[in-house]
């Protein structure tokens, strides 16, 4: 299931999974390399009975879809330049807190993480390829990933059928753990997450040791901060 899920991304990314089916079912050789009999490949229930596997939360989601709409946009840096960070002094409380605490936080997503650690970066490292890992060197950077073009939501009043145009009611958004950050290198707002990616630094293949959607307001400080502490 997994091995045709990956075919399916490197594929076929913008078609369903239905559309997926219907096409191991037109094209054999993709359900050959899946790794399924030509003719009997999986339904679409088994495929989103798979996707629940890997994903260790009840929840589909990291944030609450219902809560108040955020205020205002993050501040824009200058040309060229990250935004600034809201809140002064945050990124050394945050290093400090999190560089003695003891206990380690499970994530939704840790099926996913230990399949990449175990199948791909130990199997890196075997072949010499992320360099030496008794004094591993990495580096980390963000980059920004477009989801929509705007945040999709929708009310839970009816303010707008009274005609009331200020409205401070919660609602309800589709992609919670979405929102607005600022890309320095376009120069413009965009809406999505912040990927943080860090990789091998001694190797001359750069290949990613560990990467993490964070929110795209964060600050690539503070996602250094916090993907370096989950990453140990």
């Amino acid at each position: 299931m997994f091995r045709s899920l990956l075919l399916f991304f490197m594929t076929n990314p913008t078609m369903g999974i239905t559309e997926w089916i219907n096409e191991m079912k037109r094209t054999p050789l993709y359900a050959i390399l899946s790794g399924f009999e030509v003719g009997d490949v999986p339904g679409v229930g088994t495929f989103y009975d798979f996707f629940k596997r890997l994903w260790a939360s009840g929840d589909k989601h990291i944030r609450a879809q219902k809560r108040n709409r955020r205020k205002s946009k993050p501040k824009k840096g200058k040309k060229g330049e990250k935004a600034p960070i809201g809140a002064p002094g945050r990124i050394s409380r945050l290093a400090g807190g999190m560089r003695h605490a003891a206990k380690t936080t499970d994530l939704p997503a840790d099926r996913l993480f230990h399949f990449f650690q175990e199948n791909i970066v130990n199997v890196s490292a075997r072949f010499g390829l992320i360099g030496d890992c008794s004094a591993l060197s990495a580096t980390g950077d963000g980059t920004p990933l477009v989801t929509a073009a705007y945040s999709r939501s929708k009310s839970t009043c009816d303010c707008r059928a009274q005609d009331l145009a200020e409205c401070n009611h919660p609602r309800i958004y589709s992609q919670p753990d979405c929102n607005i950050g600022w890309d320095s290198s376009r120069e413009k707002y965009f809406n999505g997450y912040h990927l943080y990616m860090i990789s091998a630094a001694d190797s001359k293949h750069d290949l990613p040791l560990y990467p993490r959607l964070q929110p795209a307001s964060r600050h690539d400080a503070l996602s250094l901060v916090i993907s370096s502490v989950e990453f140990k």
